[in-house]
């Protein structure tokens, strides 16, 4: 079973990073990053530590790599990716 994240609900499918890449098309450090800054909310773990993902991080996931593809996704001055401040509005 796993812990659930902060502000998260147990979920029954769950993947794991490696999965959520494979089906989204984003690598794995991209995952983590957008955890990191904010764009995905931190996964649940499973008692193991594994990250766990759920039916809706992979919306978001993908709504997010679509924004991406779609050309939203905008570097700030410091040339550091802003959240996609333009999906969110």
């Amino acid at each position: 079973m796993a812990e659930v994240g902060p502000g998260r609900t147990p979920r029954a499918a769950a993947r794991t990073i490696g999965g959520l890449a494979k089906a989204t098309g984003v690598s794995t450090p991209t995952i983590r990053y957008y955890e990191e800054i904010g764009l995905l909310p931190p996964a649940n773990r499973t008692t193991s530590g594994q990250r766990s993902y759920d039916q809706d991080d992979l919306g978001s996931l993908t709504f997010i790599k679509q924004c991406r593809d779609f050309g939203f996704w905008n570097r700030s001055g410091t040339g550091a990716p802003r959240p996609l401040d333009q999906c969110r509005s």
